[in-house]
């Protein structure tokens, strides 16, 4: 009996119940709200998913004209301390399908415990990135 894990699954589904999910998914719906309307202004920058927010989880997936999803998501660490998910995520068949084999995707994902301020710093670092590629 793996006893380590069953006590940790117990713990977090003793956290989402504290903070209710509903507070979850409005926090994580105001924090995609922002991101979205201010880097769909960014030109070379295209985001990848559904626009309407009701039938989406927090997490997007996005591009950036002129940089490899590995070469900005090393710029976002190193440059800005964030944290992003670079490449193909486990699914060359969707990328075939989406047309990004060759560069991948950066993926960014929102929780509960992400800040308004946290997003207002990756949407600054991206416009700066946006502005010297």
């Amino acid at each position: 009996m793996n006893t380590p894990g069953i006590a940790g699954l117990l713990a977090g589904i003793k956290e989402v119940e504290a903070l209710g999910l509903n507070h979850i998914w409005q926090h994580e719906q105001a924090l995609m709200r922002l991101f979205i309307s201010e880097v769909q202004e960014i030109e070379n920058i295209k985001m990848f998913g559904p626009s309407d927010l009701t039938n989406r989880v927090a997490v997007i997936s996005l591009s950036m004209n002129n940089l490899d999803s590995h070469e900005l998501a090393v710029i976002l660490d190193e440059h800005y301390d964030i944290a992003v998910r670079a490449g193909l995520h486990c699914a060359p068949k969707a990328h075939e399908t989406l047309e990004t084999s060759e560069k991948g995707l950066v993926r960014v994902s929102f929780g509960p415990y992400n800040t308004k301020k946290e997003v207002e710093r990756l949407i600054e670092a991206l416009k700066e990135i946006s502005l010297a590629f």
